[in-house]
């Protein structure tokens, strides 16, 4: 296995655009975050649930997402990010709540390749497909919209753009939450290893998280591990064991997020197909899907 150098941007030249799910997901890569020079962090949601359990406290689901977005500006600079943007912030017609981004992923395409026109990234890093919550593989289904259909127009425009991926957490086949490891191996990961400094200053970044008290759990690593995206058939759970998201027995079930990631990707395409509800297992395999240009010459 590869690892990165101290000096990352040797390793990650030029600019690298990180898709996250919501704030706190930046701590995931926060040792990659302070070694790239040029790297831009984009939080895909607003970082509030609908559900009230969430934010009581803060009164109203608009304010906790308000708290959200303060703490994600310092914890983002914190972490060494040279900027941050939010996908909300670019969609005008629907809401894109902790949760429920995989409902609305033509939206927040769209909203992604308006940043990626303007930013022009080298790469983009996004989380791995795993179970571990339904926003994090929709970001991994983002990623991949941008690798099958953007990418290519970008290719034929001589700008180029490659697709990465990073572990967040998964459930083992026995049921124990893994943090920071793939799920399945490719033999193609790379590793960074975290120096002391680099540890505590991820540490004081999610401190800067009073919403979320729990995040030092999640944060435990020593390592992080990335790879270019693997091909996967979002019509398919992640893996045939249960997803984590079920095992916190949230009211959202994986049939329900492969519908919607694979008819959000074949409604990009005008092929708003939902897919079978006799849904079998989900490995690192290709995607069934017949996938055009459309989105390519639009973009020329």
């Amino acid at each position: 296995m590869s690892v990165v150098p101290a000096d990352a941007h040797s390793f990650f030249a030029g600019r690298t655009l990180v898709l996250v799910p919501h704030p706190t997901g930046e701590t995931a890569c926060a040792g990659l975050l302070q070694r790239l020079r040029d790297a831009l962090v984009v939080f895909a949601t607003d970082g509030a649930p609908a559900d009230a359990a969430f934010w009581r406290a803060y009164g109203s689901r608009q304010n906790y997402a308000a708290v959200r977005r303060v703490e994600a500006m310092g914890a983002t600079s914190l972490a060494g990010a040279a900027g941050f943007e939010f996908l909300p912030d670019y969609v005008t017609h629907s809401q894109l709540a902790d949760q429920q981004l995989y409902r609305v992923l033509p939206q927040a395409f769209a909203a992604l390749r308006k940043l990626i026109r303007r930013y022009q990234p080298e790469r983009l890093l996004v989380p791995a497909y795993e179970g571990g919550h339904p926003d994090h593989d929709a970001c991994s289904t983002l990623g991949a919209m941008v690798r099958r259909h953007l990418g290519r127009a970008m290719v034929r425009r001589h700008l180029g753009i490659s697709v990465w991926e990073m572990p967040f957490y998964h459930r083992s086949p026995a049921g124990a939450l893994i943090f920071h490891r793939f799920q399945q191996r490719k033999g193609s990961e790379v590793m960074l290893v975290l120096s002391p400094h680099e540890r505590r200053n991820r540490a004081v970044a999610a401190a800067s998280y009073r919403s979320q008290h729990d995040l030092p759990r999640f944060l435990t690593a020593a390592v992080e591990h990335y790879r270019l995206q693997a091909e996967y058939d979002y019509s398919l759970p992640p893996h045939p064991g249960t997803v984590n998201y079920q095992a916190w027995e949230w009211p959202i079930s994986p049939a329900e997020v492969c519908r919607y990631l694979s008819a959000g990707e074949a409604g990009i395409l005008g092929k708003a197909t939902l897919a079978s509800n006799s849904l079998t297992s989900n490995a690192i395999q290709p995607s069934s899907l017949d996938l055009q240009t459309s989105l390519a010459a639009e973009a020329q």
